[in-house]
């Protein structure tokens, strides 16, 4: 039998202690109280070795050394990937509530919180961001977490957080706009026959970012560092027996990003072996979490987010749904990289499910940075050229070498939207060619057994006798011309050197990664 009563006075205040937080999300806890689960689960729904690398035109070296072991591939760039209504990610997870808790003073055994969050593309649409015409994908999730069992305060019972957050974000280059968590809290709790359900909070904590918080930086690349100033408005509504709601805020942050390794994350998925571990850290420079991008289902496979006041929430993907693609849009640059000002040319390309043309079909294009927002029409080919300029406006987030990264878009609207993505890059100082080898984009598996995980500063860089690391050093033209084909020399820790053929490469059409296969010897634990 259950039955909803009022919360004995002793648990209420115990629960409060836990479950509520006065406080804005991404912000530091500073009062003295101790605060809790409702604000800071939204936050959690809604990162030495030596290494060189040369490029040598056309230079053959003729050495070859019995412990290292050299390879190569062609790694497309991963671009902005192109939602649809009804594109579907099911994690499960679990809130690490352990730290916390022992600091807290608060009698529980409880230690996590575990439950699933199923997330859905639920529409496709337009608004006005800061005076601008932007598409936006409609992202809803449901998320339910319980902790069986708990113990608090001489009480026993379930703790139950059912979430459902709304978040708008935009096509271009995924940032978040806007995010709205409703949130519910009950605690089951039992005595002797009956089971009393006490309705602690219904809360809806909605935040803005202005401007847009920008969690990826397309084209992804290893060694790649962003970081965005932005303000964020908090409003708070809802109701509570026990609590006030808290007061509406307006905070300053600054929130960094930095793509530090490629490779498992140790899901397995169809796919996602080749991931990236994006850090994120917040306005002091401390790690709050990271999450790792799988281009194979167009978004994370893993993410963990670390709180200041002591929480960790993990999420990992259980399944991925695309949904059916009605038409497939192609949107193709002339240069993936240009200077600043200057004309060219996008081909846009509507094909049907079985790769056929389709003709006679309106087509909006949009560079929304610059506002320039056409319709046009497909034509036998199912395509159409459009001449537009790249502009010079810089990006919103600081960070890298280029002046800004944007979006071009072609979208057809209508019951089923459509859409198709690509990234141009804009840069004051663009050479014809430009191939580098990227010293900081180099990533760092090691082998030890049959286990193999991807190296990283949050796991820290070391090895015992015996492992097997693999260098990987990814080659990119950034020029925007197609690059001569060359060789690339790799020196390893211990001095050996080996080289590796690197064919022609387009303007940031694909990098090359040139693999090295060093085994730690014997004495030299790192």
């Amino acid at each position: 039998m259950k039955i909803a009563r009022n919360l004995p006075s002793r648990l209420s205040k115990r629960l409060w202690v836990i479950f509520m937080c006065r406080r804005s999300l991404h912000s530091i806890v500073s009062s003295i109280r101790f605060s809790g689960f409702i604000v800071v689960l939204m936050l959690i729904l809604t990162p030495a070795m030596g290494f060189i690398g040369e490029v040598e035109q056309k230079q053959k070296l003729a050495e070859e050394f019995e412990e290292s072991d050299v390879n190569r591939n062609s790694v497309s760039l991963v671009d902005v990937p192109d939602w649809r209504i009804g594109d579907r990610w099911y994690y499960s997870g679990f809130l690490d509530v352990r730290d916390f808790v022992a600091d807290s003073g608060v009698a529980t055994n409880v230690e996590t919180l575990n439950g699933n969050l199923d997330t859905q593309v639920t529409d496709i649409y337009t608004i006005t961001v800061e005076g601008v015409s932007t598409l936006v994908y409609k992202v809803e999730s449901e998320g339910e977490y319980e902790a069986s069992n708990v113990e608090l305060s001489g009480y026993d019972g379930d703790l139950i957080i059912e979430i459902d957050t709304v978040e708008i974000i935009r096509a271009s280059d995924l940032a978040s706009i806007e995010q709205e968590a409703t949130i519910d809290i009950d605690f089951d709790y039992q005595i002797w026959w009956w089971t009393y359900t006490i309705h602690v909070a219904d809360l809806v904590v909605t935040n803005e970012y202005d401007p847009a918080l920008e969690g990826y930086d397309f084209p992804i690349s290893v060694g790649e560092y962003w970081q965005t100033s932005y303000t964020q408005d908090t409003t708070y509504s809802g109701s509570s027996d026990y609590v006030d709601i808290p007061s509406d805020t307006s905070s300053s942050n600054t929130t960094s990003w930095e793509v530090v390794s490629r490779g498992s994350s140790g899901i397995t998925y169809s796919g996602c072996a080749q991931s990236y571990n994006i850090t994120t850290r917040n306005s002091n420079g401390d790690e709050t979490g990271y999450k790792w991008y799988c281009p194979a289902i167009s978004n994370d496979i893993k993410s963990s987010t670390t709180e200041s006041i002591g929480f960790i929430a993990t999420h990992e993907l259980s399944w991925y749904q695309k949904s059916a693609r009605i038409n497939e849009i192609d949107v193709d640059v002339e240069f993936q990289l240009s200077p600043l000002d200057m004309q060219m040319d996008a081909t846009v390309s509507v094909t049907d499910s079985a790769g056929n043309a389709v003709s006679n079909q309106n087509v909006e294009f949009r560079f929304e940075i610059d506002e320039d927002v056409r319709t046009f029409t497909t034509d036998s080919y199912g395509q159409f050229v459009v001449n537009f300029n790249t502009g010079n406006s810089p990006d919103q987030s600081d960070g890298g070498t280029e002046h800004g990264s944007h979006g071009v878009i072609a979208w057809i609207d209508g019951n089923f939207p459509q859409v198709g993505t690509t990234t141009l890059i804009i840069d004051q100082n663009v050479h014809p060619v430009d191939l580098i080898a990227n010293a900081a984009g180099v990533s760092i598996e090691r082998t030890r057994g049959d286990r193999t995980v991807s190296l990283n500063p949050a796991i820290g860089f070391n090895a015992v006798p015996g492992d097997i690391l693999t260098f990987s050093v990814p080659v990119v033209n950034r020029g925007i011309l197609t690059s001569p084909e060359t060789d690339l020399r790799v020196t390893g820790p211990n001095g050996v050197s080996s080289t590796s053929y690197v064919p022609a490469l387009g303007s940031l059409g694909k990098e090359q990664r040139v693999e090295l296969d060093w085994e730690v010897p014997a004495g030299k634990p790192r």
